[in-house]
């Protein structure tokens, strides 16, 4: 069954799309509702770009970046862009979702499997182009499994280079933010926090309670009691939150204007236990589909021209293992890489780095060759001042610095530093 949709004008001047899909139930299981909700800055005619947040995020937190990508080089047409929030992410009417629910809807391989090929096809006959795709940490760890060519074949996952060429024809490149390319080697600290959660998480099928609401309301008599709870707790938390960060998630100097607050109090989303438990399962596991046929970690099977951001304070996506594991992907990819200075792993959403590596990706998408030579890595620490080195030499001088750093310099220095 095709699916249908609905289009509605959200309160931000942004087109609101909703597909809804009929997907078949497993065994002894009625058939359901997938819903995928999308904002769309519309600019029909001009090239299309499809950017998708993290997780605990929303599209919401997408917004800046994608009016960004809207009106693109001065005095050029822009582009035509659209935002999905990913299965059991969004809030209130927008939250991606499938109904009723039965255990295992939320797990990351439904929407690499599920839910992106039907976002790609519905754009695409929407636009009548091939489409552009930024994935935002978990949202590019999704797609590239997607263009990878990974789908179900409605018993297991499955990977195929063949459906990875098919899908290339419809995509223009990947745009690859701060998407790690497995789990294993961030933060230690995030690791030993949230271990110990991983058999309730396997255990319990509950949306963890983050939902923000798209309500507007001042007043007290005009919010629910939940938001109005939700607001005041949020109230005391915000400012002490970016202190309370382990290393290597947030360099709060680096937005501003109210931008980290925004992120918590509008832009936070309600990830549901299916999903979080695939996560913290990779931290020690193999990054893995669910049934284990499928090895993410080794799947890079990208045709499309690549761009790979990241950031030299972030522990979620540490720079030199993603930088390492990057030449698992595909001669086809023709991998370019960005290095961003003194940014890390949230921070690197906002309007400050942004405008650090907005024109480098820009000028990727108009011109993949007008960036540094596949193999090179470009350094940026702001949009006047970068560099293309070698990236064996980047790392090998990183390897030093932190070896020196680490034996004769104070951990207070070492932060400043690094």
């Amino acid at each position: 069954m095709n699916p249908t949709s609905k289009i509605w004008r959200c309160e931000d001047g942004a087109e609101c799309h909703q597909i809804v899909k009929v997907i078949k139930g497993r065994e002894g299981f009625k058939p359901r509702s997938l819903y995928i909700n999308l904002r769309r800055f519309p600019n029909p005619g001009a090239p299309v770009i499809v950017i998708s947040h993290a997780v605990c995020l929303s599209n919401l937190a997408m917004a800046t970046m994608g009016k960004y990508f809207w009106r693109g080089f001065p005095g050029g047409s822009g582009y035509d862009v659209w935002m999905p929030n990913m299965r059991a992410h969004g809030n209130g009417e927008e939250m991606s979702r499938v109904e009723p629910y039965q255990d295992g809807d939320y797990h990351f391989d439904r929407i690499v499997s599920e839910d992106w090929p039907i976002v790609a096809n519905y754009i695409i006959e929407n636009t009548g182009q091939k489409i552009n795709i930024l994935g935002y940490s978990m949202g590019g760890m999704t797609w590239e499994q997607f263009l990878a060519g990974v789908y179900f074949d409605g018993h297991f996952m499955r990977q195929s280079d063949d459906l990875a060429i098919e899908r290339s024809e419809k995509i223009g490149s990947f745009i690859a933010l701060t998407v790690p390319t497995d789990l294993s080697s961030i933060n230690p600290k995030i690791q030993k926090l949230l271990n110990p959660l991983l058999p309730w998480f396997r255990k319990h099928r509950v949306t963890i309670p983050f939902t923000t609401t798209t309500s507007s309301a001042t007043k007290i008599g005009q919010m629910s009691y939940s938001e109005w709870a939700r607001r005041f707790v949020l109230s005391f938390v915000t400012p002490v939150l970016p202190k309370l960060l382990p290393d290597g998630v947030l360099e709060a100097h680096n937005g501003f204007r109210g931008e980290f607050d925004r992120l918590v109090k509008q832009q936070l989303s309600s990830p549901h236990s299916d999903f979080v438990g695939d996560l913290i399962s990779w931290f020690e596991g193999e990054y893995e589909s669910l049934d284990g046929r499928v090895n993410y970690a080794s799947n890079k099977r990208v045709m499309v021209p690549t761009l790979m951001i990241y950031a030299t304070k972030d522990q979620l996506a540490p720079a030199e293992h993603c930088l390492n594991r990057s030449k698992l992907y595909s001669k086809e990819a023709e991998a370019r890489k960005i290095l961003l200075r003194g940014f890390s792993h949230i921070d690197i959403s906002f309007e400050k780095a942004l405008h650090t590596y907005g024109e480098s990706v820009l000028q990727f998408l108009e011109n993949p060759d007008g960036l540094c030579k596949v193999g090179d890595l470009l350094i940026l620490d702001n949009p006047a001042t970068s560099t293309c080195t070698k990236e064996t030499t980047w790392i090998f001088l990183s390897f030093v610095c932190i070896c020196f750093l680490s034996l004769y310099c104070p951990p207070s220095f070492q932060n400043a530093v690094l």
